[in-house]
């Protein structure tokens, strides 16, 4: 009889360690999918720009809009794009890089 406890005890023992362990791999495996919930938000949201990070970046954000004398573009499909093609739908951010190029980025006014 003594063995037959000491095996019921051991049996115990063993659905203890491995309800245990059980346990904790449902713990860190919860743990990791909220990790990974959580950065996936944050790659989600976006990216708010303070307007001194912009000026450490080199950007200039004009206070008010500045009007634009009327003129004419030809696109490289020949296409004209003028000034009243911007009226109620579009503004423009100019960029000027180092090697003075000049980009043009339409998007919508906020």
């Amino acid at each position: 009889m003594n063995h037959s406890g000491l095996n019921n005890n051991d049996m115990l023992t063993e659905q203890r360690q491995k309800r245990g362990i059980r346990v904790t791999i449902a713990i860190l495996l919860l743990f990791i999918v909220a990790v990974l919930v959580g950065f996936v938000h944050k790659l989600s949201q976006p990216r708010v720009i303070t307007d001194s990070e912009l000026r450490l970046n080199g950007a200039v954000k004009l206070q008010k809009a500045r009007i634009l004398d009327n003129f004419q573009l030809v696109s490289d499909t020949g296409e004209v794009f003028h000034t009243d093609s911007l009226k109620g739908q579009w503004t423009l951010v100019f960029l000027v890089s180092h090697t003075a190029q000049i980009f043009v980025l339409p998007h919508y006014p906020l």
